[in-house]
Order: C-alpha cells, then structure tokens, then sequence
C-alpha cells in the first residue's frame, strides 16, 4: 500500500510540469530590413501581430538600413514577414523610350519607324512620316527625366515627370506629365496614363506652314539594364 501511494505525487508532479509547459508558445527572434517604408511606418503596420500574444516585442532599428526586429511566435513572424513583403517595396524601375516624328509631306521612313507604323496609322491620319530622333531613360515613380535630341539644324528637349506606377498581372500602368520644346519653345504639353508595355502617342503640333507636325510617343517598359544616354547627335 505505501509503495502505491508514493507513485501518485510523483506522478502528478511530472504531469503539471508538463501541462504548464504546454500554456507558454514558442517564441523566435527575428529582424526585418525595409526596402522603402519608413521604420515608423512599418511599426505601426505590424504593431497588431506583435502586441497579439504575451511576451513578444519590437525594436525599431534607425540608419541608413532601418529595420525591425521582432520576438513573437515562427506563425506570427511569418505573417509579419507576408505583410512586409506587400506592402514594403520599392518602386519599380522602368525604361522610357521617346520618338519624336514629324508628319506630313514626304516619304514614310519605314526602316526607322516600323515598330510605331501600325501605332501611328491607326490614330492619325497623316500621309507619311520620317523619324527625328529617340532618346531612352531610366526612371521610377515619382521621379523626373529631362532628355535632348538633336535633329539636322533642330533640338528638341522633352521634359517628363513621372507620377504613380502601378503594377498589374497585364503590366500595370504609369501616370506621366510630358513636355516637348523645339529649341527652348514649348509645342506641347499632356499629361496622361501609359500602359506599361504599350506604345502611345502622346500628341502633335504643327509649330510652322514650312515644317509637318511634330508627334511624340512613348514606351514604358520595365527596366532590365542600365540607363541609356539621352541624347542623340548628328
């Protein structure tokens, strides 16, 4: 009899070391490099999932590589670490490709413009046209480009804000406001969203009886490389 009640303490002991071993959750440590958001801003984005379970903290980390170093359960980080990944990134690069054709008058240069014909055709109705120039740039939301193509005795500068890109399964779009000036004279000016991947023809301006009109397209894409100098010389 005294041999079987020694076992139960014993018994009980072990089982409420365990069951008390069950009621604390797993916590892990990890830290968090943001790409764009502020340090405050990503903070206040996941402050929900941190302050979720008793026990789990954050630190914001300042400098020129902010982060967030967070201690909560592997299933809240990795939430966190979901959230992070669509809401903290950087805007995406893209390439602008300008043309500037003038139209009207002569022969169509189709060895120059074979790619935008079919473009051009389809929303103007000039007779022909021949290329001035191109210029590409390398640029991202919220940015600026200022490019200049010369052209026989001309020089054109294009003047190109950039405003919000928005990303898509069909490509997304980019919100641009676009300047031409002919040797310091602004011919026109428009302010328009482009689809990524699509060329568009921005506008045109007859600027005198003895030259065509001047037409302005342009192409987003998304960059790949590095810059390409804007500027073309005879």
């Amino acid at each position: 009899m005294r041999g079987r009640k020694l076992r139960y303490p014993f018994v009980l002991v072990v089982l409420g070391v365990a069951v008390g071993g069950c009621g604390r959750p797993e916590m892990e440590t990890r830290t968090f490099r943001l790409e764009k958001l502020e340090a405050s801003e990503a903070a206040h984005l996941v402050e929900p999932y941190v302050s979720a379970v008793e026990g789990s903290s954050l630190r914001v980390v300042q400098g020129q590589s902010p982060a967030l170093t967070i201690r909560q359960t592997p299933t809240a980080l990795d939430r966190i670490q979901q959230v992070l990944a669509e809401f903290d990134r950087p805007d995406p690069t893209l390439t602008l490709r300008f043309r500037i054709i003038e139209a009207d008058g002569f022969e169509t240069d189709e060895e120059a413009l074979g790619d935008v014909l079919p473009v051009l055709r389809d929303v103007l109705g000039f007779e022909g046209y021949r290329s001035l120039g191109e210029s590409q740039a390398i640029a991202s939301a919220w940015g600026n480009v200022r490019q200049t193509i010369y052209s026989d005795q001309d020089y054109f500068q294009i003047l190109c804000d950039i405003g919000e890109v928005r990303t898509a399964d069909d490509g997304g779009s980019v919100r641009l406001e676009v300047a031409l000036e002919d040797r310091g004279n602004r011919v026109l000016s428009t302010e328009v969203t482009v689809p990524i991947g699509r060329t568009v023809v921005l506008g045109t301006s007859k600027t005198s009886p003895q030259r065509g009109a001047y037409i302005l397209t342009v192409e987003p894409t998304y960059a790949t490389g590095q810059a390409v100098a804007g500027r073309h010389e005879p």
